[in-house]
């Protein structure tokens, strides 16, 4: 769950990074039940549907933003003070925020990440195969918000792990 995987990952990197990981967590669930909603027709009226659907690809917006600041911290974090960068925790932690780069500087610069020149300068926004809000970053790469939610928990999911083993 997320809530006990962010506090035992996170606490022993920084405590303070729990809240707004609690936040992230919050914002997941709450475009979860949107993504259902949506999905299977909900909402009183067009306007409605349409007020929900700007509302959860706005939030998935800043939910890949701010995923992707915690994930920076932890990852610089994790290099710094374990002085290896070799350390499991940190490739996972370095692996995960290059898959949030490649989504996340186009959202946020309007450019291209560096490791990827081919992709395109703009996240064009559209809907996955499951019905989640994700952005095409190139005519064949296709990122969904879920899957970036998803790796993020397991990511944390190994950090509590690793920190009750050590």
């Amino acid at each position: 769950m997320w809530c006990e995987d962010t506090r035992a990952g996170l606490a022993p990197v920084e405590a303070f990074l729990i809240s707004p990981a609690r936040d992230l967590a919050q914002f997941d669930i709450e475009l979860l039940q949107l993504d259902a909603r949506i999905h299977q027709g909900g909402g009183e009226g067009l306007l409605t549907a349409f007020d929900e659907n700007s509302r959860r690809f706005g939030l998935s917006r800043l939910w890949v933003l701010g995923a992707y600041e915690l994930v920076r911290t932890v990852e610089e974090y994790l290099r710094a003070n374990r002085g290896n960068s070799t350390h499991p925790a940190h490739t996972a932690a370095f692996a995960l925020k290059q898959q949030f780069e490649r989504l996340r500087i186009p959202l946020a610069k309007h450019q291209p990440a560096r490791r990827h020149p081919g992709d395109w300068p703009i996240a064009y926004p559209e809907y996955g195969p499951r019905g989640a809000v994700g952005w095409r970053v190139h005519q064949h790469v296709f990122i969904e918000r879920r899957e970036l939610a998803d790796a993020l928990l397991n990511f944390l999911e190994q950090l509590a792990a690793g920190h009750r083993t050590s």
